[in-house]
């Protein structure tokens, strides 16, 4: 699906992602598909909460730039179906080989600041990310692989350990988010 299709499809649950989905659209609007791309001001991410099939445990990177343990995810770089960017910033950050949507819905709308900072060597001004989140389900007994390049680690952890790696509070809120309309999709999934 096309990246202006999924924000137009999610539903906002709080006025924060409110504010956002009218934010992106309104960026949309001015800017059209450079948001695609990391050199616009303003551009999309997409990132995914990988939890095993029971929902026990998440699979988490380790963040250098951030120093703190997260989830998955990457600029869009040009691809315009941001769940299949999700995926593949999954794949290619903890070598899973096998990781399926929970739902193909957008779960998670935010935007999240960026500060200046350096990456191999480069000054990299201050800019937002227009982040779109998704939950995909994965074996535990997958081999992995952690992207060096792009990350310090990998190792599944109990969700209920998740506030205690993640030392970004606006992080821990997003994964909030998304644990617990993952068990809404399921819980819904198992009353039908």
């Amino acid at each position: 699906m096309n990246y202006i299709n999924q924000i137009k499809a999610f539903i906002p649950s709080t006025r924060e992602e409110e504010r956002a989905k009218a934010e992106i659209l309104q960026k949309i609007r001015e800017q059209g598909d450079a948001l695609l791309y990391r050199s616009a001001p303003a551009h999309f991410t997409s990132s995914a909460l990988i939890l095993n099939p029971g929902r026990t445990k998440t699979l988490l990177i380790f963040h250098r730039q951030f120093q703190s343990w997260t989830y998955p995810g990457g600029h869009a770089d040009g691809d315009e179906d941001l769940l299949e960017a999700a995926v593949r910033e999954a794949k290619e950050e903890t070598g899973l080989s096998d990781a399926v949507p929970l739902s193909r819905e957008i779960l998670s709308l935010d935007l999240l600041p960026v500060s200046e900072n350096r990456k191999g060597g480069c000054l990299v001004p201050a800019h937002t990310h227009l982040s779109a989140s998704f939950v995909l389900l994965a074996g535990e007994e997958q081999p992995l692989h952690a992207n060096s390049a792009e990350t310090g680690g990998l190792c599944w952890t109990p969700v209920e350990k998740l506030d205690e790696c993640c030392r970004e509070a606006h992080m821990r809120a997003v994964f909030r988010k998304l644990l617990n309309r993952a068990e809404d999709l399921c819980s819904k999934e198992e009353r039908e």
